[in-house]
């Protein structure tokens, strides 16, 4: 998990608390820990707030250093379980005297604010939208005018159904903030669901863009003495090995440009794939749709992009083999297909379309292994059976093709 805002946090001297000997302990090793981030620290903060609160039940910053201390417990064991225990805790402190804890927040608004914004784009995540609309509250309360907030109101009202307040939100983040790419993205795929594909192709254009801008902008900050157009592909390509940890590969790549020292632009190839997916998300999205109005040269072209900046996205190099399917470039998709049976051998969809890519091409013996293959990961989709019949025919095995042509007909009547 991210654990770039504690630095913000360094600097808070806490203010406005009542008077209390473990409260003051608190603060020490409050502040302690988001210096050093000692785990030992973190349960000595716990350990003290759990006695605050035992002790002083009306302690309304007691309770929200309890549920800041899980929080950051849960952070750092990736338990999201913990986190929700901590976000209880907090509410509890909002019940107990929410005026004092708004005060303490507010005071310290930009550090509590990405602290709550967090939280609520994991909850968001994990689908848990009665927790994420508890603290996105919490989240416009500390900073009312934020365009991310409306971003995540716009999420939450999505998963809601209410589309209308949705489309509300997305554009009033996108007046609060017209550079943040996700608003207009988002807005797209609601004009997408609608069928609207002008109005979502208009907002896809504009995410495309301010993606690109993005990533230009990340690239030149890794590189910042040399031409773009020299730098951008190269870059890209090095964050790409960072990524699969192929890091001496990395160094090669960008030692013309004068990078020695890898690890002092670790950070910045991290932020740079970080943007790569989001970007490779928005154009898989944007090819989805182009393959939804049969505009399968167009489609490809999306998805090729994608793969360009996310080698291994699977659903980009299948639905890329769909579309040189469909445009009958069998050698191609059988490439994409081929390709997608080494990544993940397990899925039988890779090798159903391997088979048909092939047989397509009338190379129908090579066929045979990918549709067993296949029949075997899914016993009972009954086209897998007809495709090695008409390969077994088209051989002249003509018993084979009967018995192939049987079992297609028994799984197809056993399905109904």
């Amino acid at each position: 998990m991210q654990k770039t805002w504690w630095i913000l946090l360094l600097a808070l001297v806490v203010v406005g608390c009542a008077s209390s000997p473990l409260l003051e302990g608190i603060k020490i090793y409050r502040r302690e820990w988001y210096e050093k981030h000692d785990p030992e620290v973190l349960m000595k903060w716990r350990e003290l707030a759990e006695k605050e609160v035992t002790q002083r039940p009306q302690s309304a910053m007691g309770w929200f250093y309890f549920g800041e201390a899980y929080i950051n417990l849960g952070e750092q064991k990736s338990n999201v379980d913990t986190m929700i225990k901590g976000a209880k805790l907090v509410n509890k402190a909002f019940q107990t005297d929410s005026i004092k804890v708004l005060k303490h927040l507010r005071q310290h608004g930009e550090a509590y604010w990405s602290i709550f914004r967090r939280f609520t784009n994991q909850m968001i995540e994990r689908e848990d939208y009665r927790m994420a609309k508890a603290f996105l509250h919490i989240a416009f309360k500390i900073i009312p005018d934020r365009a991310e907030n409306y971003t995540m109101q716009g999420l939450i009202a999505l998963e809601d159904g209410d589309t209308s307040q949705a489309v509300l939100s997305y554009q009033k983040a996108i007046e609060l903030n017209p550079q943040d790419p996700y608003p207009y993205g988002y807005l797209g795929r609601i004009y997408s669901l609608r069928g609207e594909t002008d109005s979502a192709f208009r907002y896809y254009a504009i995410t495309d863009s301010l993606m690109e801008a993005r990533v230009d902008s990340m690239v030149t900050m890794i590189v910042p003495d040399r031409p773009l157009e020299e730098t951008r592909d190269p870059v890209v390509k090095a964050s790409i090995l960072v990524e699969e940890k192929r890091d001496e590969e990395a160094k090669k790549l960008l030692k013309p440009f004068g990078i020695e020292n890898l690890k002092a632009r670790k950070k910045l190839l991290k932020r740079l794939t970080d943007i790569r997916y989001d970007l490779a998300n928005l154009i898989f999205q944007m090819g989805v749709d182009e393959f939804k109005q049969k505009n399968y040269q167009e489609a490809l072209t999306r998805f090729e992009k994608v793969v360009k900046i996310q080698p291994k996205h699977q659903g980009a190099w299948f639905q890329g083999g769909i579309c040189k399917y469909q445009l009958k470039d069998y050698s191609g998709a059988e490439a994409n297909f081929r390709y997608l049976t080494i990544l993940r051998d397990d899925d039988f969809r890779y090798w159903f379309y391997l088979g048909a890519s092939i047989a397509q091409q009338e190379r129908y013996r090579d066929a045979i292994e990918p549709f067993e293959r296949a029949a075997e990961l899914n016993p009972k989709n009954p086209d897998t059976y007809r495709n090695l019949a008409l390969i077994y025919s088209k051989i002249g095995e003509k018993k084979k093709a009967v018995e192939y042509y049987k079992k297609a007909q028994e799984v197809e009547k056993g399905g109904k």
